[in-house]
């Protein structure tokens, strides 16, 4: 009994030893998850300063909206322009917090009042320019196009009003949101500006500097040029090995450094295209589409049949200028194809292999319309068709009497203000609202004078056309437009076939060793942390944050479906590196740099040491060319290498009248020039010395900016982990 009762003890003993191992265990984990969650929210870091995915996305909704509401007709949805506002706002916020903290440090600050002052004057930050945040149509005056300080503050007010009464929908809230970004990013601009002027003043010159440049920027001259381009050469005339490549890549090391994490990967990228199946089948397709489209005359049943089609241009019923179609569409209707429709008529199916698209389209109607149209409106609402009714007709009455339009606007809460709207505005829009198409007819088919319409939703708006301008030939077009896309059979069977031979196939050497006899191959790129795509092909995040977090050296992924959702794709992870590109990365680089200049060796050898445009001329693939008007200001374009050579400008400029060069290196070639004459620049300017002082202080500010912005971003050990996240 004594022994088991130890036992019991024991275990007693064991059980708690567990149990606060266990509380210990769930404690670090609890703790690791929250450190791993903060972590996993985090999109980037500046100076220790981490910057959490919400608030990135909230910066990055500011840009949205600011391009949306500047340009209404861009197409921001893509993948490419969505990559380039989240670009935008990364490198604002990461160059807003380094030039912060350098001011800071230098005692530079902006105050409210500096910021009340560009808001309530003409807008302009300090650069001589309207700020870029401010050019809002919403902050403009509708009659010069420039920014209104009265439109802000009105709006700002009103925005406030709504706010405080609970009364705010979507769009006023992102406006409101906008109004403090918009203030931050003026004041952050103007910041900028005051640090950009003092570098400026370190930047400094002096007269006779300033002379010299002005006179070797402005010098042009005329001349004949020799080149021997280095492509004439056999690549197997030159050897280069892997060691000179290991040299050169240490020695310039510099040049490539990155911020940028960089991965080196082998691709194995499988494009799906259609079959000849596919494509009897869409031309079935099609001739059907044809045939139903050429036999209708009722709009109901074309606007039926274009949606039934599936087409990519849903019929709006709106009259739209040449300039809403694509190119292929618009020389159907405009005259410029022989095959140009007259009104009533459809076009036979035909495929455009720029954009892959079948289509057929029938011309419904052509008219001449104004292209832009002054107006201004108000909407009237009520409790009742009663009371809008009543309301809509005392409206109608006390503007026809005389009464100010805005007054009355204002009576009823609205501002009545006028404005232009122009075809570019609407037409490339999707427009599914039957009450946005009921106005746009009717602003371009009414005329002028005061109209009232009555929308679906049961409101009333009462419009004034005020003017018209720029009357242009509009068209009414029903479009059946489709891709031209593979079927489900030809994707299943290319995937099955890639997906066989990556699993037959089970190392990247085995890969690489196999893919040319079945039908693939394996391209060595380089993905730096902050690119959005492998080889530009769309929707490859996922394997860029396989690459990145996951993948060991040698280590095959999963197969990716990108592109759109046309592309197979497998990726391996070939090497990884920080601060510089890898050898491998820039190997192919620097080994046709050392092979040119192992040309340019040879080439000179040839030419000998007494060189005259005679003797450069009779060397084998010599080309000669007369180049005129040839300056520092802008690098000559050489036909024979079709490249553009500073040296040749260089040489020019120091080369007298009726004098020949010696023979000289440039990227593409060696070259012999001989200067036929000295030639004045076809608007000449007069030297100012101030002026060429400042025009060199900027010049040299540029290119002081670009160091000094690599040298603030490691100094601020800058981390861009944006990859990590699908947006």
């Amino acid at each position: 009994m004594a022994v088991l009762q130890k036992i019991r003890d024991k275990n007693i003993l064991l059980v708690s030893i567990i149990a606060f191992a266990l509380l210990l265990f769930i404690l670090s984990m609890s703790n690791r998850s929250c450190t791993d969650s903060a972590q996993s929210m985090t999109i980037g870091e500046v100076a220790g300063e981490e910057l959490s995915l919400q608030d990135y996305q909230d910066l990055v909704q500011n840009y949205q909206f600011m391009y949306e509401m500047t340009n209404p007709n861009a197409q921001l949805s893509s993948e490419d322009a969505q990559n380039s506002i989240n670009d935008q706002a990364w490198q604002s916020y990461v160059l807003n917090k380094m030039i912060s903290k350098e001011c800071e440090a230098l005692g530079l600050a902006v105050t409210d009042d500096e910021v009340n002052k560009v808001l309530t004057t003409d807008g302009v930050t300090g650069n001589g320019q309207i700020s870029s945040f401010l050019r809002l149509p919403v902050f403009m005056n509708p009659e010069t196009m420039e920014y209104d300080p009265t439109a802000f503050n009105t709006l700002a007010t009103e925005l406030e009003k709504v706010k405080s009464a609970g009364q705010m929908d979507e769009n006023s809230a992102k406006l409101y949101k906008y109004l403090a970004f918009a203030k931050q990013q003026i004041k952050n601009e103007m910041l900028a500006n005051k640090y950009n002027s003092l570098l400026v003043n370190c930047m400094i010159s002096n007269p006779v500097e300033a002379k010299m440049n002005f006179d070797q920027r402005t010098a042009e001259k005329d001349i004949l040029l020799v080149s021997l381009p280095y492509a004439a050469i056999d690549d197997k005339e030159v050897n280069v090995s892997d060691k000179e490549i290991e040299d050169r890549f240490n020695q310039d090391k510099a040049k490539y450094a990155t911020l940028a994490s960089v991965c080196d990967a082998k691709v194995i990228d499988v494009f799906v295209t259609p079959s000849a199946e596919d494509k009897k089948a869409i031309e079935n397709e099609f001739a059907g589409y044809y045939a139903e489209l050429d036999s209708l005359t009722d709009v109901k049943e074309i606007n039926q049949l274009i949606r039934k089609s599936g087409s990519d241009m849903p019929y709006t019923e709106i009259m739209k200028s040449a300039n809403a179609f694509p190119s292929y569409i618009t020389s159907l209707l405009d005259g410029s194809d022989s095959l140009t429709l007259s009104v009533g008529q459809t076009s036979k199916p035909a495929f455009n292999q720029m954009y892959n698209k079948y289509y057929t389209v029938k011309l419904l109607s052509k008219e001449t319309q104004a292209d832009s149209i002054l107006h201004r409106e108000i909407l009237v609402t009520g409790a009742d068709e009663k009371e809008k009714s009543t309301r809509a007709d005392s409206i109608m009455n006390a503007i026809q009497a005389g009464g100010s339009f805005s007054a009355v606007a204002k009576n009823y809460g609205q501002q009545g203000d006028s404005a232009w709207i122009s075809s570019a505005h609407f037409e490339t829009a999707r427009i599914d609202n039957a009450d946005d198409r009921l106005f746009i007819n009717s602003l371009y088919t009414l005329g002028a004078g005061l109209h009232k319409l009555n929308l679906q939703n049961g409101n009333i708006l009462i419009t004034e056309i005020l003017a018209s301008k720029n009357p242009i030939t509009k068209y009414n077009v029903a479009i059946i437009d489709k891709p031209f896309n593979f079927s489900e059979k030809t994707y299943n069977e290319a995937f099955n076939k890639f997906s066989s031979f990556i699993a037959s196939n089970k190392t990247i050497g085995e890969i690489e060793a196999n893919a040319e006899k079945n039908g693939y191959s394996v391209q060595n790129i380089t993905v730096p942390s902050n690119q959005h795509s492998i080889a530009q092909i769309h929707n490859t995040k996922d394997a860029i944050k396989w690459l990145y977090d996951e993948a060991k050296e040698g280590e095959l992924s999963e197969i990716y479906r990108c592109g759109q959702n046309d592309h197979l794709m497998v990726v391996s992870l070939a090497g990884m590196s920080k601060d510089t590109y890898s050898v491998k990365a820039v190997k192919d680089h620097i080994k046709e740099e050392l092979a040119n200049e192992k040309k340019a060796d040879i080439i000179l050898k040839k030419l000998g040491s007494n060189v005259t445009i005679e003797s450069a001329q009779k060397q084998p693939n010599a080309s000669t060319d007369t180049l005129t008007h040839i300056s520092l200001a802008i690098p000559a374009m050489v036909p024979a290498t079709q490249t553009s050579e500073p040296m040749v400008s260089a040489i020019a400029s120091k080369t007298a009248k009726g004098n020949v060069s010696k023979a000289f290196k440039g990227s593409k070639g060696v070259y012999v020039l001989k200067v036929l004459n000295d030639t004045k620049p076809e608007t000449p300017e007069t030297f100012d010395a101030k002026k060429e002082q400042d025009q060199m202080a900027s010049q040299n500010l540029g290119m002081a900016m670009r160091t000094l912005e690599m040298s603030l971003m490691k100094k601020n050990k800058v981390k861009d982990t944006r990859y990590k996240f699908s947006m």
